[in-house]
């Protein structure tokens, strides 16, 4: 956003502050974004916006809201045929389904706050931000999202370069794509999302950013592969899991061994990696240590030679869950012997460093790599062990022993101990016994 574009709608943004702060006890994500869609619309159309300001002035009579109804229906202006598509299939009807009289005030003052022209550029930029705000502002959204700090941490472990596809295989809002063309607009983004309204909001926010981008409703678990990417961001759900069954439906390509959905995408993300490709994709610590299908996952990793760092992210990292996440790098660029890895949760931070701070210093670990928690492990080493855990693999040597082998030492100890306690007892007699001279 230019510098005279965003201090010319501060004040936008704060009204849109203080809308959320009201909304604290609701579901933000629900009216929020039900209030940007009805921004958005008037950006393009010139008689909403009159309307809405007109309201804000004059009161918010049902008389008056019954006005909007017609004119979010209507035409919105200079937009191409398939965004007006999707305001009239999608936004608007989830606008006008219910709380409308709300979610109209809330707008109406956000976009009397407006300046009289804005470009479109600036206007995407904020929409982006605002975007991002109703997902984390707080507990009870109902949907969420990569936060910016982590968002921009995947994005230069991507390393992406003018011209790249890079892909998305569960979209959301956008967010990681969104961050990666405001990283480096020369993209091609393609984006697969299965949920109607956030698949919508992605698209309209890419189109808004100027972005080449194609968001499609789909799910990426299905179909036939087709898509291959330069570049692969993906940020999963955490902890969910598919129905049983659902990975032996008739539609799908191929059986899918794991019902975990971290999981899954990460073998999504594998398969859309191009012949030079990299990926980074979230994943909760579970997949590092998982048996069954999650070992054979990571053993394929290895085998191929595509792992190129493991990141454990620092303690509290997503702020909606207690769930230990990491980041999984993986490279089809060269060769490689060893992968990187990085014990996050180990950091030494001063308690007052903002969450964008950490990430820095984590990124500057990650590229120095020295000290107690980053490591360069052998392949030869990881093919020994069951896991990738950084916590385990980063460990001290005694804590790296065989659980067995040190059960066997202390049972030892044990029983040499009581072989040694009649003469430790004789040794006392010996000592508390009475001088027969006293």
């Amino acid at each position: 956003m230019s510098e005279n574009g965003a201090d010319s709608m501060e004040a936008a943004t704060a009204m849109f502050g203080r809308m959320l702060v009201r909304l604290r006890a609701v579901d933000h994500f629900a009216i929020g974004r039900r209030v940007l869609t009805i921004v958005a619309f008037a950006h393009f159309n010139r008689l909403l916006r009159y309307t809405l300001t007109g309201l804000t002035v004059s009161g918010y009579d049902p008389a008056a809201i019954q006005t909007l109804p017609p004119l979010l229906r209507g035409e919105a202006g200079d937009l191409s045929p398939e965004i007006a598509d999707l305001f009239a299939a999608v936004l608007v009807p989830d606008v006008l389904q219910s709380r409308l009289e709300e979610t109209a005030i809330y707008a109406g003052r956000i976009v009397s706050a407006f300046p009289p022209s804005v470009p479109d550029g600036d206007f995407g930029a904020w929409f982006s931000d605002r975007l991002d705000e109703i997902i984390t502002a707080g507990p009870m959204a109902t949907e969420v999202g990569t936060p910016q700090h982590i968002a921009d941490f995947m994005v230069s472990l991507a390393q992406l370069e003018a011209g790249q596809t890079v892909y998305d295989p569960c979209c959301g809002l956008g967010g990681l794509l969104a961050v990666a063309w405001r990283a480096k607009a020369d993209l091609r983004l393609i984006g697969s999302e299965i949920h109607p309204i956030s698949a919508a909001l992605s698209r309209l926010r890419l189109h808004l950013l100027g972005a080449h981008a194609q968001v499609r409703r789909e799910d990426a678990l299905y179909g036939d592969d087709a898509e291959v990417a330069d570049r692969v961001l993906c940020d999963p759900p955490l902890g969910q899991y598919l129905p049983i069954g659902e990975g032996l439906r008739p539609d799908r390509t191929r059986a899918l061994a794991s019902r975990r959905l971290d999981a899954l995408f990460l073998d999504r993300s594998i398969r859309a990696l191009g012949p030079k490709g990299r990926a980074v994709v979230l994943v909760s610590q579970g997949v590092l240590s998982r048996r069954g299908p999650d070992e054979e996952l990571r053993r394929r990793l290895i085998e191929e030679g595509i792992l190129e760092a493991v990141i454990a992210l620092p303690t509290g990292a997503l702020s909606w869950t207690s769930v230990e996440v990491a980041l999984v790098v993986l490279s089809r660029q060269g060769s490689r012997s060893s992968a990187r890895i990085l014990d996050g949760a180990k950091m030494r931070t001063p308690r007052n460093l903002r969450a964008q701070q950490v990430f820095v210093a984590l990124r500057d670990l990650y590229d120095k790599c020295d000290g107690e928690i980053c490591r360069d492990v052998t392949y030869a080493r990881l093919r020994k062990v069951s896991h990738l855990l950084p916590r385990r693999l980063l460990a001290t040597p005694m804590s790296r022993r065989d659980p067995d082998e040190l059960r066997d030492e202390a049972f030892t100890l044990l029983t040499s101990a009581e072989k040694r306690l009649p003469r430790i007892g004789s040794l006392f007699v010996d000592v508390l016994r009475p001088d027969p001279e006293v």
